[in-house]
Protein backbone atom coordinates (compact mmCIF):
# COMPACT_ATOMS: atom_id res chain seq x y z
CA UNK A 1 0.00 0.00 0.00
CA UNK A 2 1.55 3.30 -1.12
CA UNK A 3 1.56 6.27 1.23
CA UNK A 4 2.62 9.79 0.27
CA UNK A 5 4.02 12.36 2.64
CA UNK A 6 4.71 15.92 1.57
CA UNK A 7 7.37 17.92 3.41
CA UNK A 8 6.81 21.68 3.20
CA UNK A 9 9.09 24.46 4.35
CA UNK A 10 7.40 27.49 5.90
CA UNK A 11 7.00 30.66 3.84
CA UNK A 12 9.12 33.81 4.02
CA UNK A 13 9.65 35.26 7.49
CA UNK A 14 9.54 38.77 8.92
CA UNK A 15 13.24 39.02 9.86
CA UNK A 16 14.51 42.52 8.98
CA UNK A 17 17.76 42.08 10.94
CA UNK A 18 18.53 38.76 9.18
CA UNK A 19 19.11 36.87 12.43
CA UNK A 20 19.48 33.17 13.18
CA UNK A 21 16.03 33.00 14.74
CA UNK A 22 16.01 29.24 15.36
CA UNK A 23 13.42 28.63 18.09
CA UNK A 24 12.98 32.26 19.14
CA UNK A 25 9.43 33.63 19.30
CA UNK A 26 8.34 36.64 17.28
CA UNK A 27 9.22 35.59 13.73
CA UNK A 28 5.89 35.33 11.87
CA UNK A 29 5.38 35.01 8.15
CA UNK A 30 5.97 38.22 6.23
CA UNK A 31 3.31 39.53 3.85
CA UNK A 32 5.36 38.01 1.02
CA UNK A 33 5.56 34.71 2.93
CA UNK A 34 1.79 34.60 3.38
CA UNK A 35 1.35 35.24 -0.36
CA UNK A 36 3.84 32.44 -1.18
CA UNK A 37 1.99 29.97 1.00
CA UNK A 38 -1.44 31.04 -0.28
CA UNK A 39 -0.28 30.42 -3.85
CA UNK A 40 1.01 26.94 -2.95
CA UNK A 41 -2.25 26.13 -1.12
CA UNK A 42 -4.22 27.23 -4.18
CA UNK A 43 -2.14 25.00 -6.46
CA UNK A 44 -2.54 22.01 -4.12
CA UNK A 45 -6.30 22.58 -4.20
CA UNK A 46 -6.32 22.88 -8.00
CA UNK A 47 -4.41 19.58 -8.25
CA UNK A 48 -7.00 18.02 -5.93
CA UNK A 49 -4.36 16.98 -3.41
CA UNK A 50 -6.03 16.15 -0.13
CA UNK A 51 -4.42 15.37 3.20
CA UNK A 52 -5.31 12.80 5.83
CA UNK A 53 -3.37 14.96 8.31
CA UNK A 54 -1.38 18.18 8.42
CA UNK A 55 1.27 18.18 11.14
CA UNK A 56 3.30 21.30 11.85
CA UNK A 57 6.16 22.62 13.89
CA UNK A 58 4.66 24.74 16.68
CA UNK A 59 6.86 27.71 15.74
CA UNK A 60 4.80 30.64 14.48
CA UNK A 61 6.09 30.77 10.90
CA UNK A 62 5.51 27.05 10.32
CA UNK A 63 2.15 26.98 12.09
CA UNK A 64 0.91 29.96 10.08
CA UNK A 65 2.01 28.17 6.90
CA UNK A 66 0.19 24.98 7.90
CA UNK A 67 -2.95 26.89 8.87
CA UNK A 68 -3.11 28.68 5.50
CA UNK A 69 -2.88 25.34 3.70
CA UNK A 70 -5.25 23.64 6.13
CA UNK A 71 -7.87 26.37 5.79
CA UNK A 72 -7.72 26.24 1.99
CA UNK A 73 -7.97 22.42 1.93
CA UNK A 74 -10.33 22.08 4.93
CA UNK A 75 -7.96 20.01 7.05
CA UNK A 76 -7.28 20.62 10.75
CA UNK A 77 -3.66 21.21 11.77
CA UNK A 78 -1.94 19.66 14.74
CA UNK A 79 1.46 20.59 16.08
CA UNK A 80 4.36 18.38 17.09
CA UNK A 81 7.44 19.62 18.97
CA UNK A 82 9.64 17.15 17.09
CA UNK A 83 9.17 19.24 13.94
CA UNK A 84 10.76 22.34 15.45
CA UNK A 85 13.72 24.17 13.96
CA UNK A 86 17.28 22.86 13.82
CA UNK A 87 19.13 23.70 17.03
CA UNK A 88 21.85 26.30 16.43
CA UNK A 89 23.08 26.66 20.02
CA UNK A 90 24.89 29.92 20.73
CA UNK A 91 24.16 31.19 17.21
CA UNK A 92 20.52 31.81 18.14
CA UNK A 93 19.72 35.52 17.74
CA UNK A 94 23.03 36.33 16.03
CA UNK A 95 23.45 37.60 12.44
CA UNK A 96 22.93 34.92 9.80
CA UNK A 97 25.87 36.09 7.71
CA UNK A 98 28.23 35.62 10.67
CA UNK A 99 26.95 32.08 11.12
CA UNK A 100 27.44 31.29 7.42
CA UNK A 101 30.99 32.69 7.43
CA UNK A 102 32.16 31.27 10.76
CA UNK A 103 30.55 27.81 10.53
CA UNK A 104 31.63 27.19 6.95
CA UNK A 105 28.03 26.26 6.12
CA UNK A 106 28.60 26.41 2.37
CA UNK A 107 31.98 24.68 2.59
CA UNK A 108 32.90 21.22 3.78
CA UNK A 109 32.84 20.20 6.53
CA UNK A 110 30.52 22.43 8.54
CA UNK A 111 31.91 23.32 11.96
CA UNK A 112 29.26 21.63 14.10
CA UNK A 113 30.41 23.09 17.44
CA UNK A 114 27.24 23.63 19.47
CA UNK A 115 24.91 22.81 16.56
CA UNK A 116 22.32 20.06 16.70
CA UNK A 117 23.68 17.06 14.77
CA UNK A 118 21.84 16.61 11.47
CA UNK A 119 21.31 12.96 12.42
CA UNK A 120 19.30 14.09 15.45
CA UNK A 121 17.20 16.56 13.43
CA UNK A 122 16.52 13.83 10.87
CA UNK A 123 15.43 11.36 13.55
CA UNK A 124 12.94 13.83 15.01
CA UNK A 125 11.24 14.31 11.64
CA UNK A 126 11.43 10.61 10.76
CA UNK A 127 9.60 9.71 13.99
CA UNK A 128 6.66 11.85 12.83
CA UNK A 129 6.86 10.38 9.31
CA UNK A 130 6.77 6.84 10.70
CA UNK A 131 3.70 7.63 12.79
CA UNK A 132 1.93 9.08 9.73
CA UNK A 133 2.80 5.96 7.71
CA UNK A 134 0.63 4.00 10.16
CA UNK A 135 -2.05 6.56 10.97
CA UNK A 136 -2.62 7.50 7.31
CA UNK A 137 -1.54 4.33 5.50
CA UNK A 138 -2.48 4.46 1.83
CA UNK A 139 -3.27 8.18 2.05
CA UNK A 140 -1.43 11.50 1.79
CA UNK A 141 -0.23 13.73 4.64
CA UNK A 142 1.61 17.03 4.96
CA UNK A 143 4.40 17.96 7.36
CA UNK A 144 5.27 21.66 7.71
CA UNK A 145 8.60 22.42 9.28
CA UNK A 146 11.94 24.13 8.72
CA UNK A 147 14.60 23.69 6.05
CA UNK A 148 17.41 22.06 8.00
CA UNK A 149 15.16 19.59 9.83
CA UNK A 150 13.36 18.56 6.62
CA UNK A 151 16.51 18.30 4.51
CA UNK A 152 18.18 16.23 7.22
CA UNK A 153 15.29 13.75 7.05
CA UNK A 154 15.37 13.59 3.24
CA UNK A 155 19.12 12.96 3.28
CA UNK A 156 18.75 10.26 5.93
CA UNK A 157 16.15 8.49 3.78
CA UNK A 158 18.28 8.83 0.64
CA UNK A 159 21.48 7.87 2.50
CA UNK A 160 23.18 11.11 1.40
CA UNK A 161 26.12 12.55 3.35
CA UNK A 162 25.07 15.52 5.51
CA UNK A 163 28.10 17.48 4.27
CA UNK A 164 25.95 18.28 1.22
CA UNK A 165 23.12 19.68 3.37
CA UNK A 166 23.25 23.11 1.71
CA UNK A 167 22.87 21.63 -1.79
CA UNK A 168 19.33 20.25 -1.57
CA UNK A 169 16.79 22.68 -3.02
CA UNK A 170 14.05 23.53 -0.54
CA UNK A 171 13.10 27.18 -1.02
CA UNK A 172 10.68 29.04 1.20
CA UNK A 173 7.20 27.45 0.82
CA UNK A 174 8.85 24.66 -1.19
CA UNK A 175 7.64 21.06 -1.05
CA UNK A 176 9.19 17.63 -1.42
CA UNK A 177 7.05 14.56 -2.11
CA UNK A 178 8.02 11.29 -0.42
CA UNK A 179 6.59 7.92 -1.47
CA UNK A 180 6.53 4.82 0.71
CA UNK A 181 5.37 1.24 0.23
CA UNK A 182 4.30 0.25 3.71
CA UNK A 183 7.24 1.37 5.87
CA UNK A 184 9.72 1.16 2.99
CA UNK A 185 10.97 4.45 1.52
CA UNK A 186 10.70 4.51 -2.28
CA UNK A 187 11.34 7.98 -3.69
CA UNK A 188 11.76 11.66 -2.88
CA UNK A 189 11.30 14.43 -5.40
CA UNK A 190 10.74 18.16 -5.49
CA UNK A 191 7.09 18.93 -6.11
CA UNK A 192 6.89 21.31 -9.05
CA UNK A 193 4.22 23.86 -8.37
Amino acid sequence: MKTTIYLMRHGGVENPQNLMYERLPGFPLSAKGKAQVSEVAKLLEERKITFCQIVSSPLERALQTAEIVGERLHVAVRTDERLTEWGVGDWKGKPLNEFVNDSGYYTKPIKMDGLEPHEHAAERVLQVINELLHECAGKTSLIVSHRESLVSAIYKLQKVDYSKIHELPLPLAGIWKLEFEGDKFLTAEVLSL
